[in-house]
């Protein structure tokens, strides 16, 4: 959705320039007396104007009418060029192809470029039979030149790709333990709901909560307190099935989303990751609350079950540990 937005957003400003560079091109296409170009060229700028309106509501539809009316524009431009023998629209096709690369994908402007070259080829030879070596050497510049824009657009789009995987990753992962991310994992659960529904399938949600992690942090700086929970996150994910999916739910918990898990199967993941990151060089332990999945229960009150779980093993794990009188 990010990057869609970056597109909408650099079309909008190449619709701006490009209305009125069009303006311009059609009142000096208008002066040499090339008046059906000047109409077309005009048109295409009301073309724009009403897509920067339509654009955000509409993208599909808009960026295909801002296409077809290119394609007619730039057919127009090379046959104008062509048989008039004014040799001066070329210097705008690579900007033509830039654009059309954003608006599609980088093959678009592959395909725009050999589009270009193929349509002035063909007016060439129909109007003059054969190819001068002047007419050589345009062919030539134009080829390079488009060939070298569509190169520049494929390096431009790979790069907006992983633009895009990179704001991906950074909303569905926690910066610092890896695991997922509040909203991602949340998201995931409530998938795992809608399949538990439709298949009545079990599931279960364990939630992990380290044990005196504040007392860590204020006696050993919160850089070991980081270190601490990247460790932990790191343990909870090698002990958990490729079908399990572990998240940050926020501070010093974890949740760990278990489909086709019992109450009984959950609880044996939780003890064998608790004495996992018990026995690591962590030195510290962990609580953690179950709670398996029931016919229309929302996922809130799947998680406030499990949250409640959880604070009632604290508080029996504490009452062992007071010594009596």
């Amino acid at each position: 959705m990010e990057v869609q937005n970056i597109r909408i957003r650099f079309l909008q400003t190449t619709f701006l320039l490009g209305i009125a560079f069009l303006f311009f091109i059609a009142f000096f296409n208008w002066r040499q007396g090339l008046k059906y170009l000047a109409f077309i060229k005009g048109g295409f700028a009301l073309t724009l104007i009403v897509a920067l309106w339509t654009i955000k509501r509409w993208y599909r539809a808009t960026v295909a009418v801002v296409l077809v009316a290119s394609l007619i524009m730039i057919t127009a431009a090379i046959y104008a060029q062509i048989f008039s023998g004014k040799w001066v629209a070329s210097l705008w096709y690579p900007l033509y192809v830039f654009v059309f690369s954003i608006v599609t994908n980088p093959i678009g402007g592959v395909f725009a470029s050999i589009y270009i070259t193929l349509a002035t080829f063909v007016m060439l030879v129909h109007k003059y039979g054969s190819l001068s070596t002047d007419v050589h050497y345009y062919l030539v510049q134009l080829i390079s030149s488009l060939a070298i824009t569509s190169l520049f657009c494929i390096a431009f789009y790979e790069t907006l790709r992983r633009y895009e995987e990179l704001m991906k990753e950074r909303a569905e992962r926690d910066d610092l333990t890896g695991v997922f991310s509040r909203n991602k994992i949340f998201e995931i659960l409530e998938m795992e709901i809608e399949r538990a529904k439709r298949g009545r399938l079990p599931l279960s949600i364990i939630m992990f909560d380290l044990d005196d992690f504040k007392r860590i942090n204020d006696e050993k700086g919160h850089l070991f307190g980081d270190t601490v929970l990247k460790t932990a996150a790191r343990i909870i994910q090698e002990n958990v099935r490729k079908i399990d999916a572990c998240g940050r739910y926020g501070g010093d918990e974890f949740l760990v989303v278990a489909p086709q898990t019992d109450e009984t199967g959950a609880l044996v993941v939780a003890e064998r990751i608790r004495q996992a990151i018990k026995s690591s060089n962590l030195n510290i332990d962990v609580s953690y609350g179950i709670a398996e999945y029931k016919p229309d229960m929302s996922l809130e009150e799947l998680v406030s079950k499990a949250d409640n779980n959880l604070y009632t093993y604290k508080r029996s794990k504490k009452a062992e540990e007071t010594p009596t009188a």
